[in-house]
């Protein structure tokens, strides 16, 4: 006596044969993955039985949606921050801190420079951690005191020594990095670890106008003096403001990739502008003097959405049907 039955379909779980003479077998069942297949505008991710015989067959179809960039980071107090990034690709932007004013006459007086600007695009592979340094605005003159720079490479701003003139500190710098080391001076060694940064402003004394964070080179200071891209004070410090230039105090050098001057010159002493830095490992990037903040800098990350989707489409056949 033969017992005819058919064989199950192949499947996520494959399908039971019947138990019955001349029976018909079961199909085997469908799966999506819900961390790789995902409804988009248009398509949903689901699977159905289908009307087709013979054998099974994939189609993919692409499709196009509105990219969605998201803001996942935007920090705006000093110090340094972790930046957690998943693969994908990112727009990374650097705002430096603006310097200090003046003290005139026991009044705060005379105009606030502002940092620089720096963007990029990042792309990454793999998970990864970046480094973000944020610059500290550079303190007002203060009556017979000195004004402090700000944090990551402001210099600091002089007084008179005798009464109510002083000058402001210059601002800091804000720098992205692959790695921790804390402020911008202690990569003066490990150069190549450095991906952007965006100068601070230099310090303003009496009403002299001070130089605005950079950019490919800082703003002059009031004597003239430029920091560039291989040039300046010092790597990643603003040069301090030291002497009391005519009788008003010395503004402070911004902070950057080459911090900016402070010159002890009569009526031609508010800081200079430190220089920023763009890395060739970034892509459309660019950095641009004055482009950054009055206050604290600032550091914006978003991530840039896929413009394309693919719609896949299979139905069953060979690969894993038992036999009959």
């Amino acid at each position: 006596y033969m017992f005819l039955t058919g064989g199950g379909g192949g499947g996520y779980f494959g399908g039971i044969a019947s138990q019955h003479n001349n029976g018909g077998a079961g199909g085997g069942s469908g799966y999506i993955n819900p961390n790789y297949v995902k409804s988009a505008e248009g398509i949903t991710a689901q699977t159905v039985q289908s009307n087709r015989v013979g054998c099974g067959i994939i189609r993919i179809y692409e499709a196009e949606y509105e990219a969605v960039d998201t803001v996942i980071y935007d920090i705006t107090s000093t110090g340094v921050h972790e930046l957690k990034l998943s693969p994908g690709k990112y727009l990374i932007e650097a705002y430096g801190a603006g310097g200090g004013r003046s003290l005139m006459n026991g009044s705060t007086g005379g105009v606030r420079s502002k940092g620089g600007y720096s963007k990029g695009y990042f792309e990454t592979g793999t998970a990864v951690t970046l480094y973000a340094c944020v610059g500290g605005k550079g303190a007002d003159g203060r009556q017979l005191a000195n004004a402090a720079g700000g944090y990551n490479g402001g210099g600091i701003g002089s007084h008179d020594n005798r009464d109510d003139d002083s000058a402001g500190g210059g601002g800091g710098a804000t720098s992205i990095t692959t790695t921790n080391r804390g402020v911008l001076a202690n990569y003066n060694s490990y150069r190549n670890e450095i991906l952007m940064v965006a100068g601070g402003g230099g310090g303003t004394s009496w009403s002299c106008t001070p130089g605005n964070g950079g950019g490919s080179n800082g703003g002059a200071s009031a004597y003239g003096q430029v920091a560039t891209q291989s040039t300046g004070y010092a790597f990643g410090q603003g040069q301090d403001g030291n002497g009391t230039a005519n009788s008003d105090g010395v503004g402070g050098g911004g902070g950057a990739y080459y911090g900016g001057y402070a010159p002890n010159v009569a009526d031609r002493s508010s800081g200079g502008g430190g220089s920023g830095y763009i890395s060739s490992t970034l892509t459309e990037a660019s950095t641009l003097t004055g482009g950054g903040n009055t206050g604290n800098g600032s550091v914006r990350v978003t991530k840039i959405g896929d413009a394309n989707a693919a719609r896949t489409d299979a139905l069953g056949g060979f690969n894993g049907g038992g036999d009959g």
